[in-house]
Order: C-alpha cells, then sequence, then structure tokens
C-alpha cells in the first residue's frame, strides 16, 4: 500500500474536480493522448496550491502527434482512497482556493497562453538555524583564512532554504576553496582603513584615512565583489535544471557600490540605494526564460531595520527579528516567466 501511495501521488483539477491520483506515467500518457493539456491543474503532496502541468520540469512536453482534446465528463470523480485524512483535506483546502479565486472574475486568465507566469521566493530557515549558522560564518571570518568556507557553508544553509511555489528546489555546490583567496583579501582591505587610522596621531588625517581610504580602494574591492557574485549565482542549481548567470558588468557594479557607500553619511538614504542596487542586481541575473525583479521598496527596508536594531538591544530575538528581514526581503523576489503557447 505505502508504494502505491508513493507512485501514484499526483491529482489532476478537471472542471474544478479532483481525479483518483495518477503516476507519473499515467499522466504522460494523459498528455500525449490529448485527454489533458499542460495547462490542466496539477497537485501533489507538498504544493501549497494547484499549478498548470506547464510549470512542472517532468511534464513541460508536447507530444509529436497532437491529438483533439477529449471531452471530459462533468461527472464527480473517483473517491481517493490512497491519501491520509490529512492529505485529502490538504488537497480539499487547495482546490476550494482556486476555485474561489477562479469565481472573483467573470473572465478568469488564461494560463501559460502568452502571459507572464508570476511567483516569489520564499524562507523555510529559522532562528536555531539563523543563530548557527551565523555564528559559523562570524567564527570563521574573524581567522581570516576560512573565511570563504565559512561562508560557503552559510551559503549552502541559505540556498537550500528558500521555497518555491511550484516545488522547484535549489541547492549551493560552491567550496570555499575555489575564491578563499579573494574572500581573504577582501577582509584584509576592510581592515587596513581602520588599523592605519589607529596608527595616526593627527585626528584629522586619522579621520581622512578612515573615511576616505576605503573610497580609494573600492575599485579593487568592486572587483572582488563582482567575482565573488558571479561564482556564488554559477553555483546555485535548481531542480529545474535552469542555470544562473550574473551579467553585471564592472562599471555599473563600481558606480551602484560607490553610490551605497556614499549614502551611508546621509543615515537613512542608504535603504534606497540598496534597495536600487538589488534591483539592478536581479535585473541582471540570466535565468534561462525567467526574468528576476525585487519589488521591496527603500521604505520599507529602512522601517523593518530600524525596528530589528532596537530589538537587537535585547541580544536573545537577533536571529528572529534579522530573520524577519531576510524573509522580507525574499518575499520581495518576483520570478516571472515568459510561457510558450501551449
Amino acid at each position: 500500500m505505502t508504494n502505491t501511495v508513493l507512485k501514484n501521488r499526483n491529482i489532476l483539477i478537471i472542471n474544478d474536480r479532483n481525479s483518483s491520483p495518477y503516476s507519473d506515467e499515467e499522466v504522460l500518457t494523459l498528455l500525449k493522448d490529448g485527454i489533458i493539456t499542460q495547462k490542466t491543474l496539477f497537485w501533489r503532496p507538498g504544493f501549497s496550491f494547484p499549478i498548470p502541468l506547464c510549470q512542472i520540469p517532468e511534464f513541460n512536453v508536447v507530444s509529436n502527434e497532437p491529438a483533439p482534446p477529449k471531452i471530459v465528463q462533468q461527472s464527480p470523480p473517483p473517491q481517493i482512497t490512497n491519501y491520509t485524512a490529512e492529505t485529502s483535506e490538504l488537497l480539499n483546502t487547495a482546490l476550494k482556493s482556486n476555485i474561489a479565486q477562479q469565481s472573483s472574475n467573470e473572465h478568469p486568465p488564461k494560463i501559460c497562453e502568452n502571459k507572464n507566469t508570476e511567483m516569489r521566493i520564499g524562507f523555510t530557515g529559522t532562528g536555531f538555524q539563523t543563530l548557527g549558522w551565523c555564528f559559523l560564518a562570524s567564527l570563521c571570518m574573524m581567522l581570516i583564512i576560512p573565511a570563504a568556507w565559512g561562508l560557503a557553508a552559510l551559503y549552502r544553509w541559505s540556498v537550500r532554504s528558500l521555497s518555491f511555489p511550484n516545488g522547484t528546489k535549489a541547492s549551493f555546490v560552491g567550496r570555499g576553496g575555489q575564491v578563499w583567496g579573494y574572500f581573504s583579501i577582501g577582509i584584509l582591505l576592510a581592515f587596513i582603513p581602520q588599523q592605519l587610522s589607529k596608527a595616526t596621531e593627527d585626528p584629522t588625517i586619522s579621520r581622512l584615512v578612515f573615511f576616505g581610504l576605503p573610497i580609494l580602494l573600492l575599485p579593487i574591492s568592486t572587483a572582488i565583489g563582482l567575482k565573488m557574485t558571479r561564482w556564488f549565482f554559477s553555483n546555485i542549481r535548481l531542480s529545474s535544471g535552469t542555470n544562473l548567470v550574473f551579467k553585471g558588468d564592472f562599471s555599473s557594479f563600481l558606480g551602484w557600490n560607490l553610490l551605497c557607500s556614499l549614502s551611508m553619511y546621509t543615515v537613512v538614504g542608504w535603504a534606497w540605494a540598496s534597495v536600487a542596487m538589488f534591483r539592478w542586481i536581479c535585473r541582471n541575473i540570466e535565468a534561462g526564460q525567467n526574468q528576476i525583479e525585487f519589488l521591496g521598496s527603500g521604505w520599507g527596508l529602512l522601517w523593518r531595520s530600524f525596528v530589528a536594531i532596537l530589538a537587537s538591544v535585547l541580544i536573545i530575538p537577533i536571529p528572529w527579528i534579522w530573520l524577519w528581514v531576510i524573509r522580507w526581503i525574499t518575499g520581495n523576489i518576483l520570478i516571472k516567466q515568459k510561457a510558450q503557447n501551449l
């Protein structure tokens, strides 16, 4: 019985009714025979709501000999017997939500037909996980040499904690040994202005060194940052098979870094500059047929950061309050897919 449940786990939503569970092979056969289309809604355990078959990589195929679609009788489907009561309740809740959404529009939008399919990213990491992984990365950075390995471990946890509505899984395969030299130099460049300013007895010269030297070193730190950014995105693996490539150029990256650095002296302007730079980064991520955008605002980042800083005074809630900020950031990342005419 257990093997049958695992194999026959797919539910098709036909005429606002759920079908009996089908295996992957049976769904492909129904597609090729023209009984269902790539616009047929699909659900399996783990999905938050039904989505079109065209958004599932293993079912995104087109028959070589298309057959005319068959008329599906609107009779009630067979009862589901291979699922637990809890799973059936999840499906019924998702189905009711889908029907209610369609009923609210006189002419519901056609999915996967010259329309942009959109979805937002979630983050499933917990407060204790945030505390542990950030502590490990901070400890490695203090030791400088193992900093890249600590950062890679933090990236692996962060990426696998990303959640996509269509069930796509993400992982990070980068290794610290690939960039440890760049990262070590970057940390040293951050410490040089501080150490030189402390070694200078003249207060005026000390301030000039502390604030001015980072700007002079910015081209070098930007080159390192660009290398790290490209390394990060190129090592993200998606179960859908999509590869990510960062296409941003050095001059633009330098300009954004300069703007963000100078905006720190305005006390509040850094939030708008940071959001604008993040939008630029998202626009320059090549992700196959997908387009990535960031919808967050400078004001949204500013007041959340202000609340997080105040709450951090209490020490204990630090991981949870900054996790709240992280979830706001990921929740404002929008992925648009230009669907094909099916």
